[in-house]
């Protein structure tokens, strides 16, 4: 969207003209960045757009502009305006929501979502298929009991006693386009994103509580002073007693621990840091703590997808492992960075028509989406 255009969707709004999903744009927009202490200050901004916008609400303006350069901006805003849009629609009602766009062009093709999908395999080598299994008990390993409880939960019991082996190990794998969650022996409650692993012993027994971490997982341990829980992940430990944390261990991400409650040790190689709630660890060779942003990092846990001044290409690739496609980039991405939210239960379309407005097209072949400028 250029300034001429942004302007004339102004006017239309100040006249009274707009559809109702103009003017939910508009006003929802607003108020996002009414609560954004960091808005840019003034700088060279067209006169006769501020005065429209200063019809539009007189009382708050005079301080704030709502964008450094409006032909670079306005992009990213309307990106978030929108997505702000879209989840007010979907948590009303998620059928207006999938019909709420009805005057843009249609997808030819669409991509669900993901959904809960899993696989457990046990120490023989035997796999199952959660999503398939009915609920109840599905497995037992070494005197411990395996149940489904429901719709993407697994939990293990505590071993029958006498009747626990340490010795066996099984691993839960979501695929792409999967997610699950899993209560583990001990009563730790573990939220596996897509592409993701965790191997695991059916009794924690010995002097620690040792897994193994491939993707991402939020983590809510349960307390043993006696017995420290350890994640093993990409050649880093992460150790904690009891607390909340998020670890994301992507091979194409940056490796990210984020704590919401308790205390965290991370050791990489010959270096070790303590976090506390509100931090975060990140590993590029060395371990770098600083400040975390909490929503981002639980956005996917609650049902979002959350972009903060994130590029394109990092967007893509939460796409890529939700919704389970391949990623083709044709020409030179624009160097814009977005900020919103979407629901992960979105069909694909919808979240395309929120980035779009950025100049950026989408075709989808088969399962592979072809992104250019």
């Amino acid at each position: 969207m250029d300034e001429k255009e942004f302007s004339e969707l102004l006017k239309k709004y100040t006249a009274g003209q707009c559809t109702e999903r103009e003017k939910a744009l508009i006003e929802t927009w607003y108020l996002t960045l009414a609560e954004d202490k960091e808005a840019p200050s003034p700088e060279n901004i067209n006169q006769s757009l501020r005065a429209v916008w200063t019809s539009v609400r007189p009382s708050a303006v005079t301080a704030r502009i709502l964008y450094r350069r409006l032909s670079a901006a306005a992009v990213v805003l309307l990106v978030a305006a929108s997505s702000f849009y879209f989840i007010r629609l979907y948590q009303q009602d998620p059928l207006v929501a999938k019909s709420a766009d009805t005057s843009l062009p249609q997808k030819k093709q669409d991509v669900l979502p993901g959904s809960n999908k899993a696989i457990l395999t046990l120490s023989d080598g035997t796999s199952i298929n959660l999503d398939a299994a009915d609920t109840g008990k599905v497995a037992e390993q070494g005197g411990t009991g395996i149940t489904k409880s429901g719709p993407g939960q697994l939990v293990y019991g505590p071993a029958v006693s006498g009747n626990g082996n340490s010795n066996l190990f099984n691993t839960i794998t979501t695929p792409r386009g999967g997610q699950y969650q899993l209560v583990l022996p001990d009563g730790t409650s573990v939220w596996l994103n897509a592409a993701s692993s965790l191997k695991f012993p059916t009794v924690f027994s010995g002097k620690s509580r040792e897994v193994v971490l491939t993707g991402e997982a939020y983590f809510e341990v349960s307390s043993n002073k006696s017995k420290p829980f350890l994640v093993l992940a990409r050649g880093s430990v992460t150790e904690v007693l009891g607390t909340h944390f998020n670890i994301m261990a992507y091979e194409d991400e940056v490796f990210t621990t984020t704590l919401f409650e308790g205390s965290v040790k991370v050791k990489y190689r010959e270096s070790e840091r303590m976090i506390v709630p509100g931090q975060e660890a990140r590993i590029a060779g060395t371990i770098k703590v600083s400040n975390a942003d909490g929503d981002n990092a639980m956005a996917w846990k609650n049902g979002l997808m959350v972009f903060h001044n994130s590029s394109i290409q990092t967007i893509m690739r939460q796409i890529s492992r939700w919704y389970d496609l391949t990623i083709t980039y044709g020409g030179n991405m624009p160097q814009r960075l977005f900020t919103g939210k979407i629901p992960r239960n979105a069909p694909l379309s919808q979240v395309l028509k929120v980035l779009e407005l950025s100049n950026i097209n989408f075709q989808i072949e088969n399962k592979e989406l072809i992104v250019t400028p």
